[in-house]
């Protein structure tokens, strides 16, 4: 029996704890039907220079926010029923195959496909969540508000990056990554021009993920190293798709570590010749952040990180990274860790209405790069603000921009995609035909 079917167990338990979390949601539908009537009912006099119209009005308008999230929860907790139904489905696929049969895993993994949708739409619910009235703690109570991944989104990214996973055996464990002739960026001078810098690595991806590390040669002579990272893209082989967010997401500090768009990075810096003492700066967007915060975590090197439209509040970073994390409201994914990024000295996070000029017409939400580096950019023009935020997002910057104040003296831009799995053909005692000559009939 091939081993793509030996895990219907482990598919069969993580099928149990989606039913569970989809009963568990299902359980919140009560609280927020009693938040927004409690909304629709209070009174709202008796506030002195409050302006009760308003408020009355204001209620109103939030109370029917908390009902369209009451419809939502009601239909993640059916998405989330039916998932674990179509992995039962999927499980007994897998031990129904004859052992002799090769598997089909493109028809075999049709059923992974609802998986992403629901898994994205649930987690926004996060956004709502610290807003609701009468619902303790949000969602993120039921995600979880630890000071790292775990809760709920690090079982259920476990539970999927397992599911997603049967495809990824498809290839093999190491993915291909060469160095290509691609002269892609100018030199950045600040940080805003390095999140475009990861858009036009993004753009200059045909069918593979692509990864651009900079050298910078300081005054003193050092160099300094800049790595650019862009985000998922949906490729048959790709490096950075679904599966590897939700390995970048889960609760298991070695699943993460091993996530291809992790390995992606650190080979990336390896075949660029970054050296065991240079300093690194990681530029991410997407999974492409995420990917750089689990690289920051654990590499010495690395001593400045932004992120843009990153959820990255789970992760934590080492008092040797000063990072920068830019997040536009209504974005959706940088909420799917259900928590606010910490807020120290050395890590700032900003936000900002999105600049909807600066996207395109049929985006659906304001998650592209160009969104973040706006939003960035009118943070650090806003000389109004005095308040502890701005005077780190301040400090920060100029470091950044201390950093990045080097000549370019070389870049290497890194291809990578997954390698299909060569299967052997096993023995056979048949006899062959003898060879013919060529022109003869069979």
């Amino acid at each position: 029996m091939s081993d793509l079917l030996v895990d219907t167990c482990r598919i069969r338990s993580d099928a149990d704890r989606v039913r569970d979390l989809a009963a568990t949601v299902d359980g919140m539908v009560a609280p927020l039907v009693t938040a927004a009537v409690s909304l629709r009912s209070t009174p709202w006099g008796g506030l002195g220079a409050w302006d009760e119209p308003f408020l009355a009005v204001r209620a109103a308008q939030v109370a029917g926010e908390v009902e369209a999230a009451t419809g939502l929860v009601r239909l993640l907790a059916g998405d989330l029923a039916a998932l674990a139904g179509d992995a039962d489905a999927a499980a007994g696929e897998f031990e129904a195959a004859d052992a002799g049969l090769a598997v089909d895993l493109r028809s075999v993994m049709v059923w992974t496909a609802p998986v992403h949708e629901p898994f994205v739409g649930s987690l926004a619910l996060t956004v709502a969540g610290p807003h609701v009235p009468g619902l303790p703690g949000g969602l993120a109570a039921l995600f979880g508000a630890g000071g790292s991944v775990g809760g709920a989104v690090g079982s259920v990214a476990d539970s999927l990056a397992r599911l997603t996973g049967l495809r990824r055996r498809a290839y093999a464990d190491d993915p291909r990554v060469e160095v290509v002739e691609r002269d892609v960026l100018p030199a950045p001078r600040t940080a805003v021009e390095a999140l475009h810098g990861v858009q036009r690595v993004s753009e200059e991806q045909h069918g593979a993920s692509l990864v651009a590390v900079q050298e910078l040669r300081a005054a003193g002579g050092s160099s300094r190293w800049l790595v650019s990272v862009p985000g998922t893209n949906t490729y048959s082989a790709s490096t950075f798709g679904w599966h590897q967010n939700f390995e970048l997401m889960s609760a298991d500090a070695a699943e993460r570590e091993s996530a291809d768009s992790v390995v992606v990075i650190r080979e990336a810096m390896d075949r660029a010749g970054v050296g065991p003492q240079d300093d690194v700066m990681l530029v991410g967007h997407s999974q492409g952040g995420l990917a750089a915060a689990v690289v920051a975590a654990s590499d010495p090197r690395v001593t400045r990180l932004v992120t843009a439209g990153s959820p990255v509040a789970g992760h934590r970073l080492p008092e040797r990274v000063r990072s920068l994390h830019v997040e536009v409201p209504g974005e959706i994914v940088t909420a799917l860790d259900g928590r606010r990024n910490p807020a120290t000295p050395g890590r700032v996070t900003v936000g900002g209405a999105a600049d909807l000029t600066v996207g395109a017409a049929s985006d659906v939400i304001p998650h592209g790069v160009g969104y973040h580096a706006a939003a960035l950019e009118a943070a650090l023009a806003d000389r109004r603000r005095d308040d502890e935020t701005s005077a780190a997002l301040r400090t920060v910057d100029a470091e950044i921009e201390d950093f990045l104040d080097a000549e370019l003296v070389g870049q290497a831009v890194i291809e990578s995609r997954l390698v299909p799995e060569q299967h052997p053909v096993e023995p056979t005692d048949e006899p062959r035909d003898p060879p013919r000559e060529p022109g003869t009939a069979p």
